[in-house]
C-alpha cells in the first residue's frame, strides 16, 4: 500500500474500511489457497496483504478512539 493510498483510506468511513477488511481477508484465503496449490509463485504477496489488513484495522481503531464516524 502505497502513501497515497494510505492518505485517501483516511478519508473513508468505518464502515468501508471494515469492508475493505473483510474483501482483504477473503483475497488473503485465496491466495493461500492458491499459493499450497502452486500457482502463485510470488509468495509474498500474502505477507503484503496482512501488513494492509493491519494498517486498515489500525485506522479503524483510532477512528473509534476519537469517536469519530466519518
Amino acid at each position: 500500500m502505497k502513501k497515497q493510498e494510505f492518505d485517501s483510506l483516511k478519508q473513508k468511513t468505518k464502515e468501508e474500511l471494515i469492508e475493505l477488511v473483510v474483501k482483504k481477508e477473503q483475497e488473503v484465503v485465496k491466495t493461500q489457497d492458491d499459493m499450497f496449490r502452486g500457482r502463485v509463485k510470488n509468495i509474498r504477496t500474502v505477507k503484503i496483504l496482512k501488513d494492509d489488513i493491519a494498517r486498515l484495522k489500525t485506522l479503524i481503531t483510532e477512528k473509534e478512539a476519537r469517536g469519530i464516524q466519518k
